[in-house]
């Protein structure tokens, strides 16, 4: 009896090491496959109760374990190649199932979608039109991405004024009072028709009308006063006039038009936005305003911020009260909290010079190119120069990754023994970061495998021996009958 189980047994053994040499053998035919995850066979005794006695009967697979110990990194030229440093795996699917892959050689396939080569589909957060990421999981499209046009509705103009500028008068029926647009544009220094002349500076920037057409905005200084406690500013924003819709025009009258001093003229700009600055002795912004103030008082609490309105040609929308920054008065009116006077338009003794111009307006775009960033945000560049998020890769987590499936495509498939994957961005609770332009290689150590084919081919010749020695002695037995 225990000479056949010494056969059984050394078949249970030839079994086991065989087992053994197949993993091993996967292990080594997917050395440089990328992502590819290392497995071992791990073994278990089986015995045979007889009584008060226990005969063992061998051994048997206990299980086939994967080793989810981090793959070094290789660099590559690729911008889809991605690799995670960390734990999780990619998302892929078909449409009727996700897999899961450490395997980022990715591509970007002929309808645009980030996909692997399987043709399985990158999971990821999507975005909208305007950026926004959708919190629903769903295919990665980088086709047809673009970036809608924007009208600009907030202008900044952050500029010194030299306090040691001369004040260019007004024509002599200034009256001293403050004057109104409506009736008064006459009394005021600035000349349309001679801009450079009747200012002290200017400084311009691009904004955008609803179409993503750029139009160049310039705003003329000039100084209207430099007695002691005077130190008062006109600013005037204006636009090319062949640019401006002409019932836009036409609705301005003479004020900003350019009806000068009862002469019908058509200047190349006009009047878009037209304001008064007024500065302490220490050249701090005390008020921003539109409209003009003469008379060396405070401001109104009801005068508006500085802003222009204009509608240019094109069909396009109307651009009005867009906002012009000129800093932080410090004096508290129109809804703003005081300022320090400082974080913006000084009047300072120094050369007029620009410090800051921003606009927040922006053509259409684009897309020309993308990058991965670790959070596995991918950053979309457009033809008009904007960068914004179109795209987020997601990584899924599990509770106990051995309980995965190994499938085909160095992919695996979820189980109850893993638990449901916790999806989410990369970097966040347990999950690692992206590197692109790198992929993970294979994690089977060579040297390991090899002396671990050694180990189980000499316990397969072992085994192999015993079944020998069986057969000889059952040999033996069958001849004493001779």
């Amino acid at each position: 009896m225990s000479i056949l189980s010494t056969l059984y047994s050394g078949i249970t053994g030839l079994a086991t090491n065989g087992e053994a040499i197949a993993v091993i053998g996967d292990n080594i035919a997917n050395v440089n496959t990328v992502g590819f995850k290392s497995s071992r066979v791990e073994f278990e005794s089986l015995l045979a109760n007889l009584g008060n006695k226990q005969v063992g009967l061998g051994a048997r697979t206990s299980g086939i374990n994967t080793s989810f110990t981090q793959g070094s990194l290789m660099t590559t030229t690729k911008p889809t190649d991605l690799a995670i440093s960390g734990n999780g795996f990619f998302i892929a699917s078909n449409g009727s199932r996700n897999y899961y892959t450490r395997n980022g050689q990715f591509k970007i396939d002929e309808e645009g979608f980030l996909s692997n080569n399987a043709g399985l589909k990158v999971q990821g957060f999507q975005t909208d039109i305007y950026g926004n990421l959708s919190a629903e999981v769903s295919n990665i499209n980088l086709s047809n991405v673009s970036v809608v046009s924007q009208a600009s509705n907030k202008t900044r103009v952050y500029v010194n004024l030299d306090a040691g500028a001369p004040t260019i008068a007004g024509n002599s029926n200034d009256n001293g009072t403050p004057a109104n647009p409506a009736d008064d544009f006459n009394t005021r220094p600035f000349n349309l028709t001679d801009p450079n002349n009747t200012s002290n500076f200017s400084t311009g920037l691009k904004v955008y009308d609803s179409q993503g057409l750029s139009h160049q905005l310039n705003v003329y200084f000039t100084r209207v006063g430099n007695a002691a406690g005077d130190n008062r500013w006109e600013w005037n924003a204006v636009v090319n006039t062949n640019e401006v819709e002409p019932a836009f025009i036409a609705g301005l009258g003479a004020t900003q038009a350019g009806d000068l001093n009862g002469v019908n003229s058509t200047p190349a700009y006009t009047i878009v936005g037209q304001g008064t600055l007024e500065f302490d002795g220490q050249g701090r912004l005390d008020w921003a305003s539109n409209g003009f103030n003469d008379a060396v008082t405070d401001f109104a609490p009801t005068d508006l911020l500085p802003s222009y309105s204009v509608q240019f040609v094109g069909g396009v929308d109307s651009m009005n009260n867009v906002q012009l920054d000129y800093g932080d008065p410090r004096n508290a009116v129109y809804g703003q909290a005081a300022g320090t006077g400082l974080a913006g338009t000084t009047q300072f003794r120094l050369p007029s010079t620009t410090s800051s111009l921003y606009q927040n307006g922006r053509a259409a775009g684009s897309l020309t190119d993308y990058q991965f960033e670790i959070d596995g945000s991918i950053t979309g560049i457009f033809s008009n120069g904007e960068t914004r998020t179109i795209g987020q890769v997601v990584l899924a987590s599990f509770e106990n990754p051995n309980g995965l499936v190994k499938d085909n495509g160095n992919t695996f498939v979820d189980t109850p023994s893993s638990g449901p994957p916790t999806v989410g961005a990369p970097g966040e609770a347990d999950r690692g970061t992206i590197v692109s332009n790198t992929l993970e290689q294979s994690n089977v150590d060579l040297s390991a495998q090899f002396v671990s084919l050694i180990q189980h081919q000499r316990g397969f010749q072992a085994n192999s021996r015993c079944i020998t020695t069986s057969s000889d002695l059952l040999a033996e037995l069958v001849n004493i009958v001779r």
